[in-house]
């Protein structure tokens, strides 16, 4: 049974997802991951098989299957 751990909601929908992780100040982005989608904020919410696969992945032999670059922004110097 899905429960959000956000907001608390109880109806999610099964979707894939584009998730972002930082490993050792290294940024990584998983595409195509299998979560549980919250309809009421979104919240992308996986279970523990997909974390243990992508925790292999990621401390494994895998190789990504691309790689891009990023602008990265600091809030702190927004002159907005």
């Amino acid at each position: 049974m899905f429960k959000c751990h956000v907001c608390g909601s109880e109806e999610g929908e099964p979707k894939t997802v584009t998730q972002m992780f930082i490993l050792e100040e290294r940024p990584l982005m998983i595409e195509e991951v299998p979560a549980s989608v919250c309809s009421r904020c979104g919240e992308a919410v996986f279970d523990i098989s997909t974390v243990e696969k992508i925790r292999k992945m990621v401390h494994g032999d895998a190789k990504p299957a691309k790689t891009v670059m990023t602008d990265v922004f600091a809030y702190s110097d927004s002159t907005a």
